[in-house]
């Protein structure tokens, strides 16, 4: 595919050239003209010039602003990358910090006396009533 690929690009690219081989050296773009560039006059240049020049201008400036954008964007990158470096180390030390506090919260509750030791959501059931799995109405005989 690669191959068929650039085979395409080539073609069009010699069909272009030979395109503007073709305009260029017709009798018209032989003869001369001068360029009158504000007050300053030059001297005679077939046209063809003037078309080459345009052309080559056309791609040094395109050139240099596609740069421009690509350092802009390089530096953005950059920074961005930075921030992204400086988040993490936030959040490994965020995540050193619950690890800590975890630890405290298990060594609170082993210190506690032994009827008040449970997990979280069975603290919650016994609050709400609701330790038992049977429906409602109906009597739990080992409680």
């Amino acid at each position: 595919m690669k191959v068929v690929k650039l085979c395409v690009i080539f073609a069009l690219a010699f069909a272009l050239a030979w395109i503007l081989i073709f305009t260029f050296t017709q009798p018209e773009f032989s003869a001369k003209a001068p360029i009158k560039i504000f007050w300053y006059d030059t001297p005679e240049y077939p046209m063809y010039v003037f078309a080459a020049f345009a052309s080559a201008a056309t791609l040094l400036f395109g050139f240099a602003v596609s740069a421009y954008y690509y350092i802009a964007g390089r530096a953005g990158l950059r920074s961005k990358k930075r921030e992204i470096k400086r988040l993490e180390e936030r959040v490994r030390e965020l995540e050193f910090e619950v690890e800590r506090l975890r630890g405290a919260v298990a060594e609170a509750l082993e210190d506690t006396p032994a009827e008040r030791k449970g997990t979280g959501s069975q603290k919650v059931a016994d609050k709400k009533g609701t330790g038992s799995q049977k429906s409602v109405g109906e009597r739990d005989i080992f409680a």
